[in-house]
């Protein structure tokens, strides 16, 4: 991307940077590098939750992730079970809104 300069292929696990973010970075003396700013955010919106295994391994859930992909966004599946979506703000609501339904279905009646 430039002089010390990366884009993402995977979203900061302390939500300082995400996918497809562009980053400044210094190199460090161990051939590392230290991040140091977001230069350019992604534009993608983040959706990020704790999900049963159930529900991630359904093929329902299998669908809406091809979906995001298809609407030019990513996933990420981190600890097994938290689920990151990125997703085109313009899709936010549509995806947003599938899956709570999805997650609603998959949630016991009381």
């Amino acid at each position: 991307m430039g002089p010390n300069l990366y884009r993402l292929e995977v979203s900061s696990i302390l939500g300082e940077a995400s996918y497809h973010d562009v980053i400044e970075t210094e190199p460090q003396t161990d051939g590392s590098v230290r991040f140091l700013r977001v230069t350019t955010p992604s534009g993608l919106t983040t959706l990020s939750c704790v999900l049963s295994q159930n529900l991630l391994d359904s093929p329902a859930m299998s669908a809406l992730l091809e979906k995001v992909m298809a609407v030019g966004g990513n996933w990420e599946r981190i600890f097994g079970g938290f689920l990151i979506l990125h997703v085109p703000p313009t899709e936010r609501d549509h995806i947003t809104a599938e899956f709570n339904n999805l997650f609603s279905q998959s949630v016991p009646p009381k």
